[in-house]
């Protein structure tokens, strides 16, 4: 009855199910409500070709133990509570980065950096107060389409929209729950092309 795991995408592991899986054959990982321990432990490091991650919440503190998944594409840390943005330097395949619903005030365009193949970004429901990070998507590399950060403390934007200027790519925006102090027209003068 076992079917081939070698084409395996998606896989819903619970630890008192007995199911046995290769884990080199698991490509996508999707265990909402994780034991916080689990996680902790970097058992992560054992799943190198793992393509999807969601981590969704799970308590999760601290963002490590990912070094070893350079094939990662989305990675789904949202709804835990994370302060600070690190330990994503190796994720350069990664396209899909969801961190909202955190704990996160602040990002430094360093924390991005090594996220060349980032197309969409979502920050929303954390406590940030500058985009100043985004510098690190103003360059010609840059794949970055979406970005998200509706729900946080952001007052002003309009610098942030002269680095966004240069990110061509870029195609949404949202900007909701914010108190942003500029209207929408001002803000995005600079931005045509969103």
């Amino acid at each position: 009855r076992r079917q081939n795991h070698r084409r395996l995408e998606q896989v819903a592991l619970s630890l008192d199910t007995g199911v046995v899986l290769r884990l080199d054959q698991i490509r996508k990982l999707v265990e909402p409500g994780l034991l916080h321990d689990v996680v902790e432990c970097d058992h992560l490091r054992l799943l190198p070709d793992i393509l999807s991650l969601n981590l969704h919440a799970n308590q999760i503190q601290t963002i490590y133990g990912l070094d070893r998944l350079t094939h990662l594409s989305e990675l789904d840390l949202s709804d835990n509570s994370i302060e600070k943005v690190s330990g994503l330097d190796s994720l350069v395949c990664l396209k899909m980065l969801n961190l909202s619903s955190n704990s996160i005030s602040e990002i430094t365009p360093t924390d991005m950096a090594s996220l060349v193949s980032l197309r969409h970004l979502n920050l929303s429901y954390n406590m940030l107060q500058s985009l100043s990070f985004l510098s690190a998507f103003a360059n010609k590399e840059s794949s970055l389409q979406e970005l998200f950060f509706h729900g946080n403390q952001i007052s002003h934007v309009q610098s942030t929209c002269q680095v966004l200027d240069c990110t061509k790519t870029l195609e949404r925006i949202t900007i909701a729950d914010n108190p942003i102090t500029s209207s929408a027209e001002t803000i995005f003068a600079s931005c045509a092309h969103i």
